[in-house]
C-alpha cells in the first residue's frame, strides 16, 4: 500500500518547525555560553558594586572585562553585559580622577557602553544615573547629562543607589541647578529612609551646602 503524499503546507510547516527550533537552540546555546563565561566576572562584579575587594587589582580587572567581552560577543544585545562593561571601566576612572588625563578616556570608554546598554533597557534608572555621573566627572553640563538625570529620577525615585548618585550630580551643582531639579531632590529625600537621608545630607555638607533638604 503506497504511503499518503503528504500536502506541500504540512512540509512547509514541518520545515518551518524545525527552523524555529534550530534558531532557539542556537541562541539558547550561546546564551548559555555566555552566562558561563561571566559567572566569575559577575561575582566579581557584585563585589566591587557593594564597596567589597576595593581598590579593584588591575589583573582581577582585566580578567572580568575580557570575559564579559567574550560573552558580548555571543550574546551583542544583552544590556546587562553593556552596563558592567561600563561599571568596570567608571571603577577606574572614579579611582584616577585626580589625574584627568588617565580618567578622561576612561570616562569616555564607560560612556559608550552605558550608552548602549541604555537603548537595549532604556528604562534602567541605574543606567541613567550612570551616564548623568559620567558626564558630570567629564566636567559636563550638556544636554544628555540632564537627560538622564532627568530620567534616572523618574525611574528610580526608590532607589538608593540612584539617589546618592544623583545628589551627587545635584549638590555639586547646587547653586546653578534649576528649581524643578532642587524639588526632586528634596522630594527624594523626603522619602528616603532614615539611613539614607543621612548619606544624602553628608554628601550636601562634603559639597558645603547649606540650605538642604
Amino acid at each position: 500500500m503506497n504511503r499518503a503524499r503528504r500536502h506541500p503546507l504540512a512540509w512547509a510547516l514541518l520545515g518551518l518547525g524545525l527552523l524555529v527550533a534550530v534558531v532557539s537552540a542556537y541562541h539558547g546555546g550561546r546564551a548559555a555560553l555566555a552566562d558561563a563565561f561571566t559567572l566569575k566576572a559577575r561575582w566579581q562584579i557584585g563585589q566591587w558594586r557593594d564597596g567589597e575587594d576595593l581598590p579593584a587589582e588591575i589583573e582581577k580587572w582585566r580578567n572580568a572585562r575580557d570575559d564579559l567581552q567574550q560573552a558580548l560577543a555571543l550574546t551583542p544585545d544583552n544590556p546587562q553585559l553593556y552596563d558592567d562593561l561600563g561599571f568596570l571601566y567608571a571603577l577606574r576612572a572614579y579611582r584616577a580622577l585626580a589625574v584627568p588625563d588617565l580618567a578622561r578616556p576612561l570616562l569616555q570608554q564607560a560612556l559608550t557602553y552605558y550608552r548602549q546598554a541604555s537603548l537595549r533597557r532604556p528604562m534602567s534608572p541605574h543606567t541613567w544615573a550612570n551616564i548623568a555621573l559620567a558626564r558630570h566627572y567629564l566636567g559636563e553640563s550638556g544636554p544628555e547629562l540632564w537627560q538622564a538625570f532627568d530620567l534616572a529620577m523618574a525611574y528610580g525615585q526608590n532607589e538608593p543607589a540612584v539617589q546618592t548618585g544623583l545628589a551627587e550630580i545635584g549638590l555639586a551643582r547646587w547653586g546653578t541647578l534649576s528649581p524643578e531639579r532642587k524639588a526632586a531632590l528634596r522630594a527624594a529625600h523626603a522619602r528616603a529612609l532614615p539611613t539614607l537621608q543621612k548619606q544624602l545630607v553628608a554628601i550636601a555638607r562634603r559639597h558645603g551646602v547649606a540650605d538642604y533638604p
